[in-house]
C-alpha cells in the first residue's frame, strides 16, 4: 500500500472503493447512494492524526483473559485513516445490546467516549464520528448490495444474502438521516 501522500486523499480513495463496489452490484445510480458518496467526497474531514484503522473492532473480534485483551483478531478490513473511523463502527446500533442500547453490551455511549479520551489521550470530534458513522453505512452497502445482486442472480443459495438484499433498503434510509443530520450540523442547511 501507498502510505505517503495526502491522508484525505486516502479517504476518498476507500468512499471510492466502496463506490466502485456498489456500482458492480447496480446499485450506485440510486439516488441516496449517489446522493451519499458525492457528499462525503465533498465533505471529507482532514485527517489530523493517521492512525491503524482496525475496521471491524468490537467485541468478538479480540481475545481476553484475566479481564485484558490479549489478541485482536480479523484484520481483514484494516487500513490507515482517522480513528474516528473505528469509534464510529463500533458505536453502531448493530453493535449495542438490543435491550440497554449499551456500546458493545458493556458501558453507554457517554461512559465508553469519556474513557476513550481518558486512555487514548485523544478528543472526540462529534462531527467527524458522524462523518465516518455515514462512511461506515455506505461500507454495509457495500457489503449487502454484493450480496443482493449474488442473490438475485443465483450466484449465491445462501439466505444470509437474500436478507441482506431486503437490508439495503433501510440502510439507504440510515445514510439519508445521518447524511441530513450531518449537512445541518455542519451549515444549518438540508441535504
Amino acid at each position: 500500500p501507498d502510505f505517503s501522500g495526502d491522508e484525505s486523499e486516502a479517504l476518498i480513495r476507500q468512499i471510492e472503493r466502496h463506490e466502485e463496489v456498489i456500482a458492480r452490484a447496480g446499485y450506485r445510480s440510486h439516488p441516496i447512494i449517489a446522493l451519499g458518496i458525492n457528499w462525503l467526497k465533498q465533505n471529507a474531514p482532514e485527517i489530523d492524526e493517521l492512525c491503524v484503522v482496525h475496521g471491524d473492532y468490537r467485541v468478538g473480534n479480540f481475545i481476553s483473559k484475566d479481564g485484558r485483551i490479549r489478541a485482536v483478531i480479523d484484520w481483514e478490513l484494516s487500513h490507515l485513516g482517522d480513528p474516528h473511523e473505528d469509534l464510529a463502527f463500533i458505536l453502531s446500533p448493530a453493535w449495542r445490546s438490543a435491550d440497554e442500547g449499551l456500546v458493545s453490551h458493556l458501558m453507554t455511549e457517554g461512559e465508553f467516549l469519556q474513557q476513550y479520551q481518558e486512555l487514548s489521550g485523544r478528543v472526540v470530534d462529534p462531527h467527524k464520528l458522524m462523518y465516518f458513522g455515514a462512511v461506515i453505512i455506505l461500507r454495509g452497502l457495500d457489503i449487502m448490495c454484493s450480496s443482493a445482486k449474488n442473490f438475485s442472480k443465483g450466484q449465491s443459495s445462501d439466505l444470509r444474502d437474500g436478507i441482506h438484499a431486503m437490508t439495503v433498503e433501510s440502510l439507504l434510509e440510515v445514510l439519508l438521516l445521518v447524511l441530513s443530520m450531518l449537512t445541518m450540523s455542519q451549515d444549518g442547511g438540508a441535504v
